[in-house]
């Protein structure tokens, strides 16, 4: 299983084994149960990665935009991340994979992508606490490339 990270507007290029998973505490309007045009599986959530649960919540502008490692919010996420049994998630993670294959019989190997609503270049991100804590677990969270197809 591959593991990437990006933001909802690419789910529309997503792939059938490309499994887009919201970690928003809010999911957007339109992400519900379906398929898009390739036939990928949309509306999947793991609220166990939401910042839901941080009691420090993002102000979307504080005097940290400059200076993220700073910020109190993505500082008290990724300590959050830390109480996750990373290997549940995992677990996790395969039976949506497999529970997909099911729906869409997708060939080839799954790729979970983690969904934020922040763009790469954003910063002020739940992305980076992300990045960090599957690092630490040995897996590296690269950012997700559409395919031309």
């Amino acid at each position: 299983m591959r593991f990437s990270i990006s933001y909802f507007p690419m789910v529309r290029y997503f792939q059938s084994n490309q499994i887009g998973i919201s970690t928003a505490v809010w999911k957007p309007k339109y992400w519900n149960y379906g398929l898009n045009k390739h036939n990928s599986v949309t509306g999947i959530e793991e609220k166990i990665l939401s910042p839901y649960y941080v009691e420090q919540y993002c102000c979307k502008d504080c005097q940290h935009k400059n200076s993220i490692p700073n910020c109190p919010f993505i500082k008290d996420y990724r300590k959050y991340l830390d109480t996750v049994d990373f290997n549940y998630l995992i677990v996790e993670f395969k039976r949506i994979a497999e529970d997909v294959k099911k729906i869409n019989n997708y060939i080839g190997e799954p790729e979970i992508i983690l969904l934020v609503y922040e763009t790469p270049d954003n910063p002020c991100s739940e992305r980076i606490a992300l990045i960090d804590y599957f690092k630490k677990h040995g897996i590296e969270l690269k950012e997700y490339k559409k395919s031309i197809v």
